[in-house]
Order: C-alpha cells, then sequence, then structure tokens
C-alpha cells in the first residue's frame, strides 16, 4: 500500500474529535454549518492530497455517561464504537451532497452502513479515489480514537496526521486557561514533548507515531477553514516531529 497513488496524491489522514461536531449551544449532536464547513474544506483537499478521516463519537457518547449508569468499560468502548459509524455515515451523506466520493470502512460489522476495514478495501477505495472514513477506532475496548489515527496513518502510509482540537490551537506547557505564563510550542520534537510530558494523544499512539516518523499538526479545528491553514502553516498550530 503504497503513500501516493497513480495520481501522484500524497495520503493524508485528518483525525475529527466527534466533540468537534456537536453544537455546544443545543441538545444536538451536530452542528451542521461546522459538518459542511469540515466537508468543504475535504473537497478541496481532496485535490491534492487522498484522504483518509478517522472519526470519534464523543458528541454522541461520553465515557462518563457510561460511568454514571455502571457500565463496564468493554461494553461502554464498543458503544463509543458505534457513535463513530453514526459521525462517520453522516460525514460520507455531506461529502456525496457536495459532489465528492467517500466510503465508509470500520473495524466492526455493521454491514447496511459499512465494509469492514480490510487491506484489500482500503487500497480499492483509495483506488477509486474515495475519501476513505475510518469508523469504531480499532475494532477493539481499551484502545482510544487516538490509536485508531495512528494505526489508520500508518496502514495507508500518510506521513501527517491533522489533529483537529475544540477550541485549542496548538500545543502548550500547561493549560493556557489556568495559567496565564503558559508556552506556547509552534514546532516540537517526539522526544520533546515526552520529556516534558505534554499531553497530545495517549503514549501508545504516541510513540506509534514516532516511530514511523510521521508528522503531526496539531491546530484549533473550530476556527474558519482550519483544515486547510494547518495543512499549508497558515494559522497558529503546533508541528511535532522527529
Amino acid at each position: 500500500m503504497s503513500g501516493k497513488l497513480k495520481t501522484g496524491k500524497t495520503r493524508i489522514l485528518v483525525k475529527i474529535s466527534g466533540a468537534s461536531l456537536q453544537d455546544r449551544n443545543s441538545t444536538n449532536p451536530f452542528y451542521l454549518n461546522r459538518v459542511v464547513e469540515l466537508c468543504k474544506q475535504i473537497k478541496t483537499l481532496s485535490a491534492q492530497y487522498q484522504i483518509g478521516i478517522v472519526v470519534g463519537g464523543g458528541n454522541i457518547w461520553r465515557g462518563k455517561v457510561a460511568k454514571e449508569i455502571k457500565m463496564d468499560q468493554r461494553r461502554a468502548d464498543y458503544v463509543g464504537m458505534v457513535a463513530t459509524i453514526i459521525n462517520a455515515s453522516v460525514l460520507e451523506a455531506q461529502l456525496d451532497a457536495i459532489g465528492v466520493k467517500a466510503c465508509v470502512l470500520s473495524a466492526i460489522d455493521c454491514p447496511h452502513l459499512t465494509k469492514r476495514i480490510t487491506v484489500d478495501n482500503i487500497d480499492e477505495s483509495f483506488e477509486n479515489d474515495n475519501i476513505v472514513i475510518f469508523a469504531a477506532g480499532i475494532g477493539s475496548p481499551y484502545f482510544t480514537t487516538d490509536t485508531g489515527a495512528a494505526l489508520r496513518a500508518i496502514e495507508i502510509k500518510a506521513k501527517t496526521i491533522l489533529v483537529g482540537k475544540e477550541g485549542v490551537d496548538g500545543v502548550y506547557s500547561s493549560d493556557p486557561n489556568i495559567d496565564k505564563n503558559a508556552r506556547f510550542y509552534s514546532e516540537l520534537t517526539y522526544e520533546k514533548a515526552i520529556q516534558e510530558k505534554l499531553t497530545i494523544m495517549d503514549l501508545t499512539s504516541f510513540t506509534m507515531c514516532q516511530e514511523n516518523k510521521i508528522k503531526l499538526i496539531i491546530f484549533n479545528i473550530e476556527a474558519k477553514n482550519s483544515l486547510l491553514n494547518a495543512l499549508e502553516g497558515k494559522m497558529r498550530r503546533t508541528v511535532i516531529t522527529e
């Protein structure tokens, strides 16, 4: 599986958290304006890149709810995977509505909405010039969406992951909402981030990206044209490399 297709397009992976799709001012799990805006940006990027997307499910299902109803983590994690399938299907439908070919591949079975994640299905989807939306993480409980993003980037040989955050424009030495002296990092190495115990992804995912020489771009996904500007360096962001 090559990082470039016959078209010469480079593959990138975009990580979209479920929370970033949410309407914070209502109980609606989707802020449709943002869904539409993100899909328009993905359409623009698709002229130059083959794009994989990993989407979370936090707008629909949160771990704290599972704890409140005393649901065990294994079951709760599978419910979270189902939430990502819902979000992936919403993105697929919106991309289709604006004339962009997309497909959802899932790590768990949901045959009426998705195909399974396999090497053959990934290759076929990219060869047909689809945006490939990955759902259900890695298909196993006890792992985060971060792990899913790292694994899918490695599988498709993407050398860049765009990591969209809600209301945070990059990596700081401490929480800028609490510490007014928090230092912003425009650039970081993996080693420095680990040494300073900076919270970016879980350590397993972070190490996977480091070992596979994947560049991480951390940015505020809520900013206007955030995907385009983060990738092109036209906005405040943090870039993490070797």
